[in-house]
């Protein structure tokens, strides 16, 4: 009998116990938010929409990756190198960063800003063949992006999935796959840009990062304005550093490609161009272009000449 009660008592004890760790857990859940993940999604919201737009990724799921991949912006390599997402260098002609993840010193690339780090993620996962199974679920699948992308090997954590599912519920990011109207968000999307840089707002040229020269400037003025080295910009462009661009002048911020996505296969010279601006415009090396029209690197085009973009 004695042994009973001790019994009934000891399960009355464990009962208790597991309703109040269910309610720690359930206050957990409805834990206040943190002041970090807001303003980060604040900051990059628009940005992820965008990304959405254009490569069909859920706003949801880049922004949860953005939040636990950088710490919410605050991570080493989000801080110093503006990447965001964690991806390593693979092929990659930008600038780098060494930094200790999974093994020492690996190697980790460097955006000028986060709209580039943000865009190359959306490249990572579009030009990578494991991730295509992923694009033939709906926009608002989140659940079954967050478990692709770790069946898939984006991260080796084994609750990676979880985590990014439990982000989006308790920070309610799914709202954000919900298209808004187009004038809204170009006008958040260039609010966001002239925020980042300044007087410079990023635009992207052949999947490429440039900003446009204004009228008067130096390479120096830009390079002092956007944080690169002067030399680097130079190589970036293949101008000297003591160039003046014309106003409007597309100013890259990493090495040019050898092809270009244009629309056009061909470009009819105008009064005024050369090479080189030609191949600003479309954000291809002088060399590679050259090299499709069957000319010395020194080739002054002719005007209404055709050249060759592409194959």
């Amino acid at each position: 009998m004695k042994a009973n009660v001790i019994k009934k008592n000891l399960n009355i004890k464990v009962c208790c116990f597991l309703f109040c760790a269910m309610g720690t857990m359930c206050v957990g859940n409805s834990q206040t938010k943190s002041k970090l993940y807001l303003e980060y999604i604040d900051a990059y919201a628009s940005l992820a929409q965008e990304q959405q737009k254009q490569y069909k990724i859920p706003s949801s799921i880049t922004l949860a990756q953005g939040i636990l991949e950088s710490g919410a912006g605050t991570s080493w390599l989000a801080t110093t190198a503006k990447n965001h997402f964690g991806i390593k260098c693979h092929k990659w002609d930008g600038q780098t960063v060494t930094h200790t993840d999974d093994e020492k010193d690996e190697c980790f690339r460097k955006y000028f800003s986060v709209t580039g780090s943000y865009k190359d993620h959306s490249l990572f996962l579009t030009s990578n063949s494991r991730y295509a199974p992923l694009f033939q679920l709906k926009i608002t699948d989140y659940k079954g992006w967050a478990k692709g992308l770790k069946n898939a090997g984006y991260a080796t954590s084994s609750t990676y999935a979880t985590r990014l599912i439990d982000v989006i519920e308790l920070y309610e990011l799914y709202k954000y796959d919900v298209e808004e109207s187009s004038s809204a968000k170009k006008k958040e999307e260039t609010k966001f840009a002239d925020k980042e840089t300044g007087i410079y707002p990023i635009v992207i040229i052949n999947k490429l990062e440039c900003v446009l020269a204004h009228q008067g400037d130096k390479l120096t003025t830009i390079a002092n304005a956007v944080d690169v080295d002067v030399k680097d910009l130079a190589k970036y462009n293949e101008v000297s550093t003591s160039y003046v661009p014309q106003k409007n002048e597309p100013i890259f911020l990493e090495k040019k490609r050898r092809t270009t996505n244009s629309a056009s296969k061909a470009h009819i010279v105008r009064q005024g161009e050369s090479m080189h601006s030609i191949s600003q415009m479309y954000g291809i090396r002088i060399k590679s272009l050259c090299k499709l029209n069957e000319v010395q690197e020194n080739y002054t085009p002719k005007l209404n000449e055709v050249l060759r973009l592409r194959m």
